[in-house]
């Protein structure tokens, strides 16, 4: 109660300051090239189950509901390269602060950076890069303790460099590199680092659509140290692995009525050691792969800001479970969503995707997971630098191994001044 009437207060005190008359202005804080964009923004969430359990028991499978209410502060410096691009650096926080279960507060930091170049002689340069430190319950990598407040944090660096020859071939060079930690030492097996490098070429197809094929080489290495069952886990028998990867597919520029990706791919995955610390075989993978993100915009104003929008996204990826064991999943999935702007202020957002994992152990039967997702919004932008918004979002995990069962609903009430 005290804490809704804290944020009450505080929702409130925002509102009077922002309709001030140096926010009724309504511009962004700017110095030349320079933009400097602080945010704010309150969410108010009920959630029907908050530790996504199944409800069988009171412990682990614990099924409890409860309204948490969201601070999300943020700061971004973002500057204008003339006829060359743009380089940003910024903040992202979220505070987490929940009615009944207040133990499971937590709070989540982001630090962002995105270099976006490209030089009227060809050079291309691309850098994004997320600092993440956290405690959210949302599951680490391959669904690590999903439900489950857990402290970490990620590093997640993505490179892209390359040159335009003439206006129809373009070279590049990739590196990617990507490291999470765990603060319990009981989480050992979730730490590792990755570096994946490449090498790719585009060709111009179609006046704004470009054809690429990209190749990969990666590996992932999982930090030494921790027992597993009375079995030792060190550089012997972890489950390192390396991999090559080959993409093709087609990419647009922007100003299309498309945008993303069409990606599609082969990787070959081999493991560093022949058996766990508890003498299971390792097992090497060549499967496909995707990473498809497509957006058309299906009707535009006469500025060209978006009216329509429809979304389809294609994934395929394998995810290993751990350090100290040999499984892993094939994760499989499809989902579509839509954007429909209202009388100008209002966006009307929806979405479904639904993600098929299939994992190599056995129960004795293999474990297989169906997950679903659906989710709609509205959004209102009252001003320039305000916006508020309701949505609901639908989750269910549906396995035949049956403690791994949910479902979820979430009703979210959300105001953001950015200015």
């Amino acid at each position: 109660m005290k804490k809704g009437i804290f944020i009450s207060v505080v929702l409130a005190t925002i509102l009077v300051l922002l309709s001030s008359q140096v926010m009724a202005k309504g511009g962004k804080i700017r110095m030349g090239n320079l933009k400097i964009v602080p945010s704010l923004g309150l969410e108010a969430v009920a959630d029907d189950n908050i530790f996504l359990g199944n409800g069988s028991n009171a412990t682990t499978e614990l099924k409890e509901s409860d309204s948490i209410a969201h601070v999300k502060p943020g700061l971004s410096f973002d500057y204008t390269m003339e006829e060359r691009g743009t380089v940003s650096l910024g903040y992202e926080g979220d505070f987490a602060y929940y009615d009944k279960n207040d133990k499971n507060d937590w709070e989540s930091h982001k630090g962002l950076f995105n270099l976006d170049y490209e030089a009227p002689g060809g050079l291309i340069a691309k850098i994004d890069n997320t600092y993440t430190e956290t405690q959210d319950p949302f599951g680490g990598y391959a669904e690590y303790n999903l439900g489950k407040k857990t402290e970490r944090w990620s590093n997640d660096l993505k490179n892209e460099f390359g040159y335009k020859l003439g206006s129809r071939f373009k070279g590049f060079l990739y590196y990617n590199y990507y490291k999470q930690d765990y603060k319990s030492d009981e989480d050992f097996a979730q730490d590792f680092y990755s570096h994946e490098a490449g090498t790719g070429v585009e060709m111009r197809v179609l006046p704004k659509t470009w054809g690429f094929i990209r190749y990969y080489y990666g590996l992932q290495d999982y930090d030494t140290g921790g027992t597993e069952s009375g079995a030792t886990t060190d550089e012997s028998n972890d489950s390192d692995f390396t991999w090559h990867k080959v993409d093709a597919g087609l990419t647009w520029e922007s100003g299309a009525k498309i945008s993303g990706e069409l990606n599609f791919g082969y990787q070959d995955k081999k493991y560093d050691n022949d058996l766990t610390a508890s003498g299971k075989k390792y097992n090497d993978i060549s499967t496909w792969v995707a990473a498809t993100s497509i957006f058309y915009d299906v009707a535009t104003a006469e500025d060209g800001t978006m009216i329509t929008q429809l979304g389809l996204t294609i994934d395929r990826s394998l995810n290993q479970s751990g350090s100290n064991t040999n499984n892993y999943y094939e994760d499989t999935g499809v989902g579509l969503s839509f954007k429909q702007k209202l009388l100008t202020k209002i966006t009307l957002e929806g979405s479904f995707s639904y993600n098929f994992h299939d994992y190599y152990l056995p129960l004795p039967n293999n474990r297989q997971d169906d997950n679903y997702e659906a989710g709609l919004s509205v959004d209102y932008q009252a001003r320039d630098w305000l916006s508020a918004g309701a949505g609901y979002t639908y989750k269910e995990k549906h396995s035949n191994a049956d403690a791994n069962n949910f479902e979820d609903n979430k009703f979210n009430f959300k105001i953001t001044a950015e200015y």
